[in-house]
């Protein structure tokens, strides 16, 4: 970390520093790397030599983007565009940083602007967009203004893709506001509070813990924070596993501290039936987060993401609907349907037996429940992606059912791909299980090794299915990538470079995802002699000059 906070003014020491520790006649030699250069040759040779091999790379292949705009450290509106397309250089799909540019405002016109500025820049066609995936604000996915609208002028068959991480995140916290009791979220989010900033605090729990487990150690109750996706069932699960530790903590707490907060942490441990809803909570709350960490994947099998997500909204279907009643919650009216006295769980009702509640203490408790799971699925039929049905039907491009003897038909798929040619596909995609295939256990290179194969006359009879497939496995099903574009952000401009500029942030940031899309590290990556000559600005004998090899050392830093 303090490599990468004080990387410009280390490198005004950096010469002097090899001339005495490495050179043999220190006084002769030529060795002069200060701030200055520095940045010259990170914007100037450095990030335009992997910005050139991105463009390279993607070629004219179909592509999808990623966007979002966020604030810096130094409260300045940034655009940060990621791209996902299938590398034939590599055989794989990439998703990598593109650009992220400085913009005015936040609104529709000006981000779409900026947007399409930058593909001009990069002579990207607009046209060759398949997917863009954004969050859920309005500004982006707005049926009347908005970026999607502005794009889909130039790519009509545009296809938006809404993340589905916001999207879970929205529904639950809308769903446990509506029909859980506030203390719920109070006991949550200040037993953190609590603990945070007082080490006298955690000893004395500690202590407690300890003495209750056989001296084992107590886990951390984690931070609730709104930017971190469903955060909060870690820190419900660690709640329900120290309930009778952190309740006797806040029982002694209340008498030695005298606060008004402890008491009020005191009086909602003891309230048993807080614990209840906790228990009940808990096993939704770790599907929704499997939903998501599948989502927020760096590797995963895009065909199949969509498939988790509808399980997880069966489960819940399954809470409050009977099995007999065989329904499609997604394109019903459900609600008729529902059940209020099903079971909720083994845990929930093994508890709910010991309260030994009345018939109305029950009844109310399972109606808020059952509320919960109904305005859960209420939320999230509201934002998965359009036509969500057809687009389920993707894992039907999984190799699992690609090499099946008998498997469901793709026609329905096609049509909603706009494919011209659909009956050459369906018969390509029938004919692929007569083949002998090597990846037949990832997707993606299963699909890489169709793409290249090559039949007896050196043909490719299944190409355009193979270019419809990684077309498919390309679109935006996440926007977790741009997230993670703007956590390197903030690592890079920090309040100790807050007056870093918009084009020293990306030259940055288009080294380090260079670096990454090449699967090199700083230390062997073989820098092209031309981006060397180019460092050279004194002299035209290129590597001659000594102090060139301190392009390493930059990359080393900024790696």
């Amino acid at each position: 970390m303090q490599q990468q906070q004080n990387m410009f003014p280390m490198v005004d020491h950096l010469s002097e520093l090899c001339v005495r520790k490495f050179c043999a006649k220190p006084e002769t030699a030529d060795l002069k790397l200060r701030r200055k250069k520095c940045v010259n040759i990170i914007k100037n040779v450095l990030a335009p030599h992997f910005c050139e091999d991105l463009r390279a790379d993607i070629g004219d292949a179909k592509f999808s983007l990623i966007v979002d705009e966020s604030t810096d450290i130094a409260i300045t509106k940034l655009l940060g565009v990621v791209i996902n397309y299938y590398s034939i250089s590599r055989s794989l799909v990439v998703s990598t940083f593109l650009s992220i540019v400085e913009i005015d405002s936040g609104d529709s016109i000006c981000i779409s602007e900026a947007l399409l500025k930058e593909l001009n820049k990069w002579k990207l066609d607009a046209k060759n967009v398949i997917g863009i995936g954004t969050n859920n604000a309005s500004v982006m996915v707005g049926s009347h203004k908005s970026v999607y609208v502005e794009l889909k002028k130039h790519s009509p068959d545009l296809l938006l893709i809404k993340c589905v991480c916001h999207s879970v995140q929205l529904a639950v916290n809308y769903a446990c506001k509506q029909f859980m009791p506030e203390d719920l979220e109070y006991l949550i989010y200040e037993t953190y509070n609590w603990f945070s900033k007082s080490s006298h605090r955690q000893s004395a729990y500690r202590q407690i813990y300890e003495l209750m487990n056989n001296d084992k150690t107590p886990l951390k109750i984690p931070r609730v924070c709104e930017t971190r996706w469903l955060s909060i069932e870690t820190a419900v699960s660690r709640v329900i596993d120290q309930w009778e530790e952190l309740k006797l903590h806040f029982s002694i707490a209340s008498i030695d501290e005298k606060c008004t907060k402890a008491k009020m942490l005191q009086s909602m441990y003891n309230e048993r039936i807080n614990y209840l809803y906790l228990l009940f909570l808990r096993p939704i709350l770790k599907d929704m987060q499997r939903v998501n960490q599948s989502f927020q994947s760096k590797k995963p099998d895009s065909t199949k993401l969509l498939k988790d997500l509808l399980i997880a909204i069966k489960s819940l279907k399954h809470t409050i609907i009977s099995p007999d009643d065989d329904i499609n919650v997604l394109n019903s009216d459900f609600e008729s349907y529902v059940k209020r006295d099903l079971y909720l769980g083994y845990a929930f009702e093994k508890e709910l037996k010991t309260l030994s509640l009345d018939r109305t203490e029950e009844s109310q408790v399972r109606i808020k429940c059952t509320d919960f799971c109904i305005e859960l699925i209420h939320q999230l039929k509201k934002r998965i992606p359009d036509n969500f049905e057809v687009l389920n039907k993707i894992d039907l491009f999984s190799v699992g059912n690609v090499l099946r003897a008998k498997k469901e038909s793709i026609i329905e798929l096609l049509i909603f791909f706009k494919v011209e040619d659909v009956d050459n596909l369906k018969r390509q995609y029938d004919n692929l299980q007569y083949n002998t295939w090597q990846n037949v256990e990832n997707t993606e290179k299963f699909w890489a090794e169709v793409y290249n194969y090559k039949d007896s006359t050196f043909t490719n009879p299944y190409k355009e299915l193979a270019s419809l497939a990684l077309k498919i496995l390309s679109l935006p099903w996440s926007n977790a990538e741009v997230e993670r574009l703007f956590s390197q952000v903030n690592l890079i401009k920090t309040k100790l470079r807050n007056r870093m500029n918009c084009t020293v942030l990306s030259s940055i940031l288009a080294i380090r995802y260079g670096l990454r899309r090449q699967g090199k590290c700083c230390f062997d990556y073989d820098v092209p002699t031309k981006c060397l000559r180019k460092a050279n600005y004194k002299s035209d004998e290129g590597v001659e000059n000594d102090e060139l090899v301190f392009i390493d050392e930059i990359i080393t830093t900024l790696n």
